[in-house]
């Protein structure tokens, strides 16, 4: 089937899921990009629908549900300046926790920086990323920031009250004045590190939650670094505790 107008219904479906009430609605989001839609189909997601402007052989097997579009259509539906040619309907999975490092990041809006973190979670071990009040995961620049890692993260919804009932938990807030992450004794057990709002840092109601509280040193007067390069930095330096740096 060939779809060659934007006011077909299933291509007004399609545009829909850029908005995140029917993300949340349907339990679907987009993918886009050969790359991407392969992780996410490797990785265990179903493939609902594929729209495809050019042809693409890796993707013949991953949806049975295939529509040729023209290239106009493609650019209605498509995030990007430059569309990839291909568009996938995909539907969410269940996130369960898993490890025993943790993440939680609060109110991070950038959602490039969300994605950023979830790809850097991955690689340094963190399996369960726990989000409170930050930019969908499912948006599309966060998928691409996070080059595939969001398909192999636990990234979970949460709140505080829900957090607070995790009693095996060591939480961590990430904060200026906090002991440097080089030095400090690394607690037995499960660590959450927590990762606040990129201008205002972590709430106080969440500090409360934290039984200890970490820095990146800085040197030459700079005050702070990016939530997203701070959050890798610590990560790192919590899953190999570090203790080169004194100070």
């Amino acid at each position: 089937m060939e779809i060659l107008s934007t006011q077909n219904e299933k291509i007004k479906f399609v545009k829909k899921l850029q908005q995140k009430k029917y993300r949340n609605e349907t339990n679907l989001f987009l993918v886009e990009s050969e790359k991407l839609i392969l992780e996410a189909y490797n990785a265990g997601y179903e493939i609902v629908e594929l729209y495809v402007s050019d042809k693409f052989d890796k993707l013949q097997n991953v949806c049975k549900n295939t529509y040729k579009i023209s290239s106009q259509v493609m650019k209605n539906i498509s995030c990007m300046v430059t569309p990839a040619g291909c568009v996938a309907v995909v539907r969410k999975k269940e996130k369960k926790e898993n490890g025993e490092y943790i993440l939680v990041l609060e109110n991070v809006q950038d959602p490039s920086n969300v994605g950023a973190v979830i790809r850097t979670a991955f690689g340094a071990g963190f399996m369960t990323v726990y989000t409170i009040d930050c930019a969908d995961e499912y948006e599309m620049k966060a998928l691409r920031s996070s080059m595939g890692a969001i398909f192999h993260v636990n990234v979970i919804t949460t709140n505080y009250e829900e957090l607070l009932l995790k009693k095996d938990v060591c939480f961590m807030c990430a904060s200026m004045e906090g002991e440097n992450v080089y030095a400090f004794e690394k607690p037995g057990g499960r660590i959450g590190l927590v990762i606040g709002n990129e201008g205002h840092g972590v709430s106080e109601k969440l500090r409360k939650l934290c039984t200890k509280t970490i820095s990146v040193p800085m040197q030459n007067g700079l005050e702070s670094l990016n939530a997203g390069v701070s959050a890798g930095l610590i990560m790192y330096a919590i899953k190999y505790n570090l203790k080169e740096m004194k100070k």
